[in-house]
């Protein structure tokens, strides 16, 4: 899906009618998940850490992420959760630290409050951004749980499109014109 930019009733992938294009907005290519309320500290650390090992090492303490051929800033690295909460911001917070320096990675971990930042690649730098305020837009079904360029994924995980669409968390976005990748 789409988040990081401006208030907008749509977001779509490049289409061939230039129609609400989500890096337009100010928005960055991410994926939405929805956690337990009760996830403890040490779940959030072990989801951060294969966050944060997803960065690829180039040399020189130097990490990107590994679509690196992907340029602006609809691609740059951000995390939203909602920050404003007493409960869940000082947990999440706490386990992205941990998660950022246990994985080696040691980024940059920057507040962006007003959205629609840069590309984040060869800075070493992650945006915390409140979900609150930056909201999450569905991406179109065709770009769901799909290969990408840099490898192919097991039929376990291409079978939870179908399942997410079964549970009604997965709609159609009849809204955005074709795009030019499905």
């Amino acid at each position: 899906g789409y988040a990081g930019g401006m208030a907008c009733p749509l977001a779509c992938y490049y289409n061939e009618h230039n129609t609400s294009v989500y890096s337009d907005q100010g928005h960055a290519e991410v994926i939405h998940l929805t956690l337990p309320r009760n996830s403890t500290s040490d779940a959030l650390k072990e989801l951060f850490m294969l966050y944060f090992r997803a960065f690829v090492d180039v040399g020189f303490g130097l990490f990107v992420r590994e679509d690196y051929f992907d340029l602006g800033p609809g691609y740059r690295a951000l995390v939203a959760y909602p920050r404003e909460d007493k409960h869940i911001a000082p947990m999440v917070e706490t386990a992205l630290r941990r998660a950022n320096k246990v994985s080696g990675r040691n980024m940059h971990l920057n507040v962006s409050t007003v959205g629609s930042d840069a590309d984040t690649l060869g800075t070493n730098t992650v945006f915390l951004m409140d979900s609150d305020k930056f909201k999450f837009h569905q991406a179109e079904l065709c770009l769901q749980f799909r290969d990408n360029q840099t490898g192919t994924y097991p039929q376990s995980y291409h079978d939870l499109k179908t399942a997410l669409q079964a549970r009604g968390l997965l709609v159609p976005i009849s809204e955005c014109p074709n795009n030019i990748v499905c």
